[in-house]
């Protein structure tokens, strides 16, 4: 395709993540409150809840605001070659070593998920994140590497129309069809899945 460019980056935008740090600090003291207030006894199923929800919400609030001062670097890199989000993983996803593109949805989130085989999965080295976080996306539904817009100066339908236009553009429109719409590659379990079709004449099919 002539209009793809060489590379495209994205990066994050400091006002979605304060919003997404703001969110995580006032979980973090509702969950304070709950292990540290003394309203409910050591060991009961709030008080277990407000522990695992300070360490969750504390953590997720200190990843922010490191994310607000690197918010200059770039999170997402689309090339020719692949695409690698730094969130993810250290190595590019080579464009012919993606199987098939879902979106994952749940509560009106929605996660792009790039599903790939198991020996190129443990060759791109996932960050301890992305690692301590696969066995329980896969558990909801979203079995394979997941890419959100959250955060991002980009929004979900942009970010997933740029990597189906580069994924085919790598691969072949007809490749990639064919690998999208096998009914052998949509996943079973979750919630809501939609299998995404490749552009074909300026309008994208999908098969729900």
């Amino acid at each position: 395709m002539a209009d793809i460019p060489e590379t495209v980056s994205i990066k994050s935008s400091r006002l979605k993540l304060a919003g997404l740090g703001l969110l995580a600090i006032v979980m973090t003291g509702v969950s304070a409150a709950l292990a540290f207030g003394g309203a409910f006894d050591f060991g009961s199923v709030a008080s277990i809840a407000g522990y695992a929800g300070t360490f969750l919400f504390g953590g997720a609030t200190v990843y922010t605001v490191i994310r607000i001062f690197g918010a200059q670097l770039p999170v997402i890199t689309v090339s020719p070659d692949g695409i690698s989000d730094a969130r993810l993983a250290k190595a590019t996803i080579k464009w012919p070593d993606i199987q098939n593109v879902t979106v994952w949805e749940m509560h009106e989130q929605q996660v792009i998920v790039l599903q790939v085989a198991p020996e190129t999965e443990a060759s791109i080295g996932l960050t301890r994140a992305a690692r301590w976080s696969r066995k329980a996306n896969k558990m909801l539904g979203a079995d394979g590497l997941c890419i959100t817009a959250s955060g991002l100066l980009t929004t979900h339908d942009e970010l997933l129309a740029l990597i189906l236009k580069y994924h085919a553009s790598a691969v072949g429109e007809a490749a990639a069809a064919k690998l999208l719409d096998d009914p052998a590659n949509v996943p079973q379990a979750g919630f809501v899945h939609t299998l995404i079709g490749i552009e074909r004449n300026g309008a994208k099919d999908t098969e729900d």
